[in-house]
């Protein structure tokens, strides 16, 4: 833990680790560590990405991002407990970047495998930028630019990932570490007394808060033990909000959005700061918002259509009887030929 100037909120390094490596090692996809890292720094849902590469050619391994590390610095989080404690809290991925070219691990200036690398409690990476996400590499100065304090952190605690369906993850032994660690995404007892336990899923932001909260309480008694919720019941509660904010934000578009010439750009300036729609774009992302903005527009113009056709069809008996008022001018016609007797006539272009 940094130390405290100025009765400054204090500051922990966590580092989240689990298995890594190429694809013999890990199968086709990892465990979730950095799903798990993006969900619980910046968990809103237009700035969560579900696929993180671990493939990357020589060049983005060298940028300053990754910078010839087999880490990630993901940036820190302010916390404020239930206590009203305040702290920051700062979030590195230890993983094992692959060569596109080789499919083998890049080089690095540290040499140990995986299990003795993600143990360490010291890392260095002068001018080591933020990661944020794969389309960030190679284009730095296209995102938000924050650099590793110092050039070094010193970790405080550990979370492992833990794929429970996979085999090969279940058989990953680490290293013993220094300092309180958890494990994630485990369906299986600790085998050690200060392991503990939580279950989670960043795809639907389940316990991500709470892992992270009960690593912090294990780093500082002080703070106050967060409630463990089981994930199924976490899951549920999770769904129920969704649905609820869902509800909501569609009931503010049929309320604010009536006419179908209406625009996405005026409807996003109209209720920008309205909770409703505030908190649907947090939790569910603008690209849900349009898609819905985008049904409720169509439901409009069809809507508009049926109106208008039944006002047509209201009007046809009477506009044809004006029209063709003598039937034995029309009776053998078919009905092409109708329509040209119709169009031929005097009146038919002056809206009878």
């Amino acid at each position: 833990m940094a130390k405290n100037k100025d009765a400054r909120p204090p500051t922990f390094a966590v580092s989240v680790v689990g298995l890594s490596g190429t694809e013999k090692e890990k199968g086709n996809c990892g465990v979730g560590k950095s799903c798990l890292c993006n969900r619980y720094v910046r968990p809103d849902a237009d700035n969560y990405y579900s696929e993180h590469t671990s493939v990357l050619s020589t060049i983005d391994f060298g940028g300053r991002v990754v910078n010839n590390d087999h880490f990630l610095y993901w940036g820190d989080v302010c916390h404020r407990g239930d206590d009203g404690l305040d702290c920051r809290i700062q979030i590195i991925e230890q993983t094992e970047f692959i060569d596109d070219q080789t499919f083998l691990p890049h080089r690095s200036t540290n040499l140990q495998p995986y299990t003795k690398r993600a143990a360490s409690t010291k890392l260095q990476s002068a001018e080591k930028l933020m990661y944020i996400c794969t389309d960030q590499l190679g284009l730095e100065q296209d995102f938000d630019q924050k650099q590793m304090p110092d050039g070094k952190l010193n970790i405080d605690g550990f979370i492992l990932c833990i794929d429970p369906r996979s085999r090969s993850s279940s058989r990953l032994r680490m290293r013993r570490m220094r300092g309180p660690a958890l494990e994630g995404f485990a369906s299986f007892r600790a085998s050690k007394k200060n392991l503990l336990l939580i279950e989670t899923s960043s795809k639907t932001n389940v316990n991500v808060e709470l892992c992270f909260n009960s690593l912090l309480q294990q780093l500082d008694k002080t703070r106050g033990k967060p409630k463990t919720v089981p994930y199924l019941e976490a899951y549920k509660v999770q769904r129920q909000l969704v649905a609820s904010i869902t509800d909501r934000f569609e009931k503010l578009m049929v309320q604010s959005v009536r006419d179908y010439h209406t625009t996405w750009k005026a409807v996003t300036n109209n209720l920008r700061g309205q909770p409703d729609y505030e908190e649907f774009i947090t939790l569910e992302g603008t690209r849900k918002a349009r898609n819905t903005f985008t049904k409720h527009i169509a439901q409009l113009k069809n809507e508009h259509i049926r109106k208008r056709r039944e006002e047509y069809l209201t009007t046809l008996p009477k506009t044809l009887n004006n029209m063709l008022n003598n039937l034995d001018e029309v009776e053998h016609l078919t009905w092409h030929e109708a329509q040209s007797v119709i169009r031929n006539r005097h009146d038919f272009h002056s809206g009878l």
